[in-house]
């Protein structure tokens, strides 16, 4: 996904950039696409399209992979082996009037979701910048419990795991009670259970880009 931005055709100029925050799944992959067009007679006077880390502003202080004229991706050595192992050029095409670039983290982690992103454009020594771009992530659950059956007066613990960037809060509801809403303790421990504690127990992770919900039937006997 990209937005495209109006502009002079005469000019140098973004066309179409990634939105400036993207949702991600932790474990999931990202992709940054941009297109850049070239305004008259400037297509022989690019150098290279750069993406990135940025600081706090759109300026990259980390360069990832640099596109040149030969359609390229070429990785920067200097960045860490457990980031550039991760790191690819989905496709770069360059046309008489504009260029089309992709780039890819794989298997993002919190460390990716706590950077901001960005692009130069370079043209006969003139900058173009674009970012911050940020992500964020989204929930999600990784431990679960399916189904309990228990006995009168069992200890039950119910399990519901998630994680995600920033870290979510898991509620616990109970026919449209919340029993437990905490980001410390992902555990609903309910001692010696009654019949009348039998149900649907529903866990539901929750952060600023969204949540995820996972039920849970607890059948108990007597």
């Amino acid at each position: 996904m990209c937005t495209f931005l109006p502009a002079e055709a005469s000019a140098n100029r973004y066309l179409a950039t990634p939105p400036s925050l993207i949702r991600v799944k932790l474990g999931g992959n990202v992709v940054f696409v941009w297109k850049f067009g070239f305004g008259v007679g400037q297509r022989n006077l690019f150098d290279e399209f750069q993406w990135g880390e940025t600081d706090q502003s759109q300026h990259i202080s980390n360069k990832y992979i640099t596109v040149l004229n030969d359609t390229l991706g070429y990785k920067n050595p200097q960045v860490p082996r457990s980031i550039r192992d991760r790191l690819s050029l989905v496709f770069s095409n360059i046309g008489t009037t504009e260029m089309n670039v992709a780039f890819q983290i794989q298997n993002v982690n919190k460390g990716d979701i706590s950077r901001t992103y960005g692009s130069k454009v370079l043209v006969w020594g003139d900058d173009y910048n674009y970012g911050p771009i940020s992500l964020i992530g989204v929930p999600i659950i990784t431990i679960r419990t399916n189904a309990v059956s228990a006995v009168k007066g069992d200890q039950v613990n119910l399990y519901c795991d998630a994680d995600g960037y920033p870290e979510p809060y898991v509620a616990w509801v109970k026919g449209g009670i919340v029993l437990q809403n905490t980001t410390t303790s992902k555990t609903l421990h309910i001692a010696n259970i009654a019949t009348s504690q039998a149900g649907i127990y529903t866990c539901t992770a929750t952060n600023i880009a969204g949540s995820v919900s996972h039920s849970i039937d607890v059948t108990v006997s007597t």
